[in-house]
């Protein structure tokens, strides 16, 4: 029986009784009493209903490409409550509950290679227990840098309702036999928000109208932090809003690659992280190099260090460590 068909039934006894109290006498007082309660308690309950299903469906549809090992789960993109339901259609969207999100890059210490393949193996299957674990509770998407950065070996694309699911999951983390040989040299902390400078440029699946990250299957990210300079914050909405145009509407020519924004304003060193995902380098490439040419250039503080970095399974990212 799915969760609510019990208050279903209880609904339509309250409907019989209150049926029943009809036919007494002051039957239009009653009705209209019924009407301006029950009658709203009992569309609001089929409301959510519905869009509790529509929600559960489309993250179980997501999240396993997503997660990539998991084919059951969905409950770390829908915990609670994703939409709080207030019958107005124009509330649904505006209600729909922000996502904590972390990159968290690991460097294993090179005398971890030295060590027997036995304990090099039971290290990785500490480590990896760890993260399938906690995909129950969030949602975790490894990736490997090895070869292509040297100062990190590996990132966790981490995404959560609650906070303080990253503190206890590090713990975790840095407590297997190979956390004790890894150091964490990069972790950027962010929250998921509506973009207020897409609003011309909106389709279907665009940043824009998305309040929360629903991560794709692509092979590659590119990961990087950026803040803008104090005069970009002291130009005109419409302003900014002109130069921001150009700069979308470039995206928007290069549908292969995905954006994913972060605003970290408070929680963290930079006001933005920026996640492109992709299976071609080099259409990302030619984005940013056509990107490079805009005026709304000029009002990046900083966009480095970046990140390149190859997706996989746990178990395969941490098999990249040798």
């Amino acid at each position: 029986m799915r969760a609510g068909d019990e208050e279903e039934g209880v609904t339509e006894n309250v409907i019989g009784a209150a049926a029943d109290e009809f036919a007494d006498g002051d039957r239009d007082g009653r009705f209209a009493e019924f009407h301006e309660t029950r009658l709203d308690e009992i569309v609001a309950e089929l409301l959510a209903d519905l869009v509790d299903e529509l929600d559960h469906d489309l993250v179980a549809f997501l999240e396993p490409r997503a997660v990539g090992e998991d084919q059951d789960t969905c409950f770390p993109l829908h915990r609670g409550a994703s939409i709080a339901l207030n019958v107005s259609p124009t509330t649904m969207s505006d209600e729909i509950k922000r996502q904590y999100v972390n990159y968290l890059f690991f460097k294993a210490d090179p005398a971890w290679r030295r060590l027997s393949r036995e304990e090099r193996d039971r290290g990785r299957s500490e480590f990896e227990g760890v993260v399938k674990d906690w995909k129950g509770r969030a949602l975790i998407i490894p990736f490997t840098t090895v070869g292509m950065r040297a100062d990190t070996d590996f990132v966790l694309w981490r995404i959560s309702e609650r906070l303080e699911d990253f503190s206890e999951m590090s713990t975790q983390l840095l407590n297997t036999s190979l956390g004790k040989w890894c150091h964490t040299p990069y972790s950027y902390l962010g929250m998921t928000k509506r973009s207020m400078y897409v609003d011309h440029h909106e389709h279907e699946g665009s940043e824009g109208r998305r309040g929360r990250v629903i991560p794709g299957q692509n092979k590659y990210i590119f990961i990087y932090p950026f803040w803008k300079t104090s005069e970009w914050y002291l130009l005109s909405k419409e302003e900014r809003q002109r130069m921001m145009n150009v700069h979308i509407e470039t995206g928007h020519r290069y549908p292969s690659i995905k954006i994913n924004t972060i605003y970290c304003f408070g929680l963290d060193d930079p006001e933005f992280v920026v996640a492109f995902e992709g299976d071609k380098p080099q259409d990302f490439i030619d984005l940013v190099m056509e990107m490079r040419e805009h005026e709304v250039r000029k009002y990046t503080l900083r966009d480095t260090p970046i990140f390149t970095c190859i997706r996989g399974s746990i178990g395969e990212v941490l098999a990249t460590l040798g």
